[in-house]
């Protein structure tokens, strides 16, 4: 995840408000839909999700195809993230740019919706990509890297433009690991 300093602290206080509701609203729809899904006959079919994104961000999301497996990764992190912006969302608590509390916990929202999505979520006057950005996230996790292991969150042969981001989680490292490698950058 970004850090919040570097992105949303430098939001001002009306974007930053209204896309607090916005990601929130749309968090809170897409656990709907994919809870009601789960009681149809073709639960196991993908989710098409068309997302039009408010004047307080930069940029506008392409349609997105969300798989059922993607969904079933991220949706225990959206309830989570969903559940943290509730107070703020509501107006029962303020929201405030301060507020590092609040802005950790939109910037975790917004980074499990990107990873749902495929693609970025940007407010106006963050230093980032634009919304619709193509976003790829991986998380590497071991207890052991042994001296011919070779471990990567994400690992890109060659990227035109987007987003990658990637983690590596390992206790005891004796080979490579990596957050992310990526080959060939450019046009």
């Amino acid at each position: 995840m970004e850090p919040v300093s570097l992105t949303l602290a430098g939001v001002g206080a009306v974007a930053l408000s209204e896309g607090i509701k916005f990601l929130y609203a749309e968090a809170g729809d897409l656990l709907k839909r994919w809870l009601d899904r789960k009681k149809e006959p073709d639960a196991a079919s993908n989710l098409q999700v068309e997302v039009r994104l408010p004047d307080a961000f930069e940029g506008q999301l392409r349609p997105a195809t969300v798989t059922p497996d993607t969904f079933a990764k991220n949706e225990r992190a959206l309830g989570d993230a969903f559940q943290q912006l509730s107070l703020y969302a509501s107006g029962v608590k303020a929201i405030a740019p301060s507020d590092t509390e609040l802005l950790d916990s939109t910037a975790r929202l917004r980074s499990v919706l990107e990873s749902i999505l495929g693609q970025t979520i940007t407010l106006k006057g963050e230093q980032r990509p634009a919304s619709g950005t193509p976003v790829v996230r991986g998380v590497f996790t071991a207890d052991n890297v042994s001296a011919s292991g070779d471990g990567a969150g994400v690992r890109v042969k060659s990227v035109r433009s987007g987003l990658i981001e990637g983690e590596a989680h390992v206790k005891t490292v004796e080979g490579k690991v990596s957050g992310a490698e990526v080959g060939e950058v450019g046009m």
